[in-house]
């Protein structure tokens, strides 16, 4: 039977063995595992006497070795399902692309935050980045262990952090003409998200139930069926002309997808999404996604004087901290606040009361 032999590694010395807190393998030969401890163990006392690597034997094979160099040989060694590794080589071969010159001593905070920032510049998505981030990292990890000198650094890279979305600018007149530019599905995609503040995922999944023309609402539930972020339903007005707009587009249907399957890719997606993502893109009124859109609408609801709570249902958040990340000022919010010191000031809004802030929103009843 195998025994587990252990060797616990000081938390200062963490980072030269890929930040494990204690180094365990299973020998089945008692004298092997007792010697591998104290190979391990040798090696803890000489790093914590400030000894050099090479004195106990374990010098690096090569010491300027590049990442791609390092690559190469980490996937020619994987031993894994031929799916999971073509991933992996796919992956790194994108890291290599703009680090594989670098030597692995010298790849540190500043090269993977260049990285990060060359990738993003082109449009790669987080969940991407984590996957680069992740071979990597288990690549600089083997290559350690392979007894490489590498950058501590690339062992315990960061996760991977979302940027804060941030709306170029809140110009409504902007938005409106980019949006007025577009046609077909474009335009229906893009009019739901600058005029109610669905998020792209209830855009993909609406159904032509959840439009309710009579009463120029869009109810998004909770059901079996879908279940939105949070798994808060809510119900969203509809302006006279996106009222206008979908009724044209549904047309005699009462039931199905809002999105006619024939614009679905792989069974999720929606083609159109990336259209309109790239068009607004183009007019500079979207710097993320569709996403700014829906800060786009709740700045708008917050500029017209709708009150932090309502705008906190309507967006279906949990939190009002939430809300307030989603509206954001206007260009010309100096003289609006100019303007609002000024009646103050003149006691124009004497007597008026909180009812001249009240959004113009109908009471709905679900």
């Amino acid at each position: 039977m195998a025994t587990l032999w252990r060797a616990f590694v000081p938390q200062a010395l963490r980072p030269h063995f890929g930040g494990h807190t204690r180094l365990a393998r299973r020998f089945t030969d008692p004298k092997v595992g007792a010697a591998w401890k104290a190979k391990v163990e040798a090696e803890i006392r000489m790093l914590e006497a400030g000894a050099e690597r090479e004195s106990i034997g374990i010098a690096p094979a090569a010491p300027e070795l590049t990442i791609e160099q390092a690559s190469s040989v980490w996937l020619d060694q994987l031993s894994c399902r031929a799916v999971t590794e073509r991933g992996y080589r796919q992956w790194m071969s994108q890291v290599c692309r703009l680090l594989g010159a670098a030597p692995m001593m010298s790849c540190d905070a500043s090269a993977w935050a260049g990285y990060l920032r060359d990738r993003r510049e082109t449009g790669t998505s987080d969940d991407a980045l984590a996957r680069e981030r992740l071979v990597l990292q288990m690549c600089a990890r083997w290559t350690q262990a392979a007894g490489y000198q590498v950058n501590p650094y690339l062992l315990i890279l960061p996760k991977i952090r979302p940027l804060p979305v941030i709306v170029r600018r809140f110009d409504p007149g902007s938005v409106e003409e980019a949006i007025a530019q577009l046609r077909g599905l474009d335009r229906i995609v893009a009019e739901l998200a600058i005029g109610t503040g669905m998020r792209a995922a209830e855009i993909r999944h609406a159904q032509v139930e959840w439009i309710r023309l009579d009463q120029g609402i869009v109810g998004i539930p909770h059901c079996r069926d879908y279940s939105p972020k949070g798994a808060r339903p809510r119900v969203i007005p509809l302006s006279d002309d996106l009222v206008a707009l979908l009724r044209e587009w549904i047309g005699d249907r009462t039931t199905g997808p809002l999105i006619q399957p024939r614009y679905h890719h792989r069974g999720s997606g929606l083609i159109a999404l990336r259209h309109v993502v790239a068009r607004l893109k183009e007019a500079g009124v979207v710097r993320n996604g569709l996403h700014d859109l829906r800060h786009h609408y709740l700045s708008q609801l917050a500029a017209d004087g709708a009150k932090g709570r309502e705008i906190q249902e309507v967006a279906g958040h949990a939190q009002s901290r939430t809300t307030d990340l989603y509206t954001h000022a206007s260009p010309g919010y100096l003289e609006s606040v100019r303007a609002a010191v000024n009646r103050r000031r003149s006691g124009s809004d004497r007597g008026s009361g909180p009812a001249k802030w009240i959004p113009r929103l109908v009471a709905l009843v679900v």
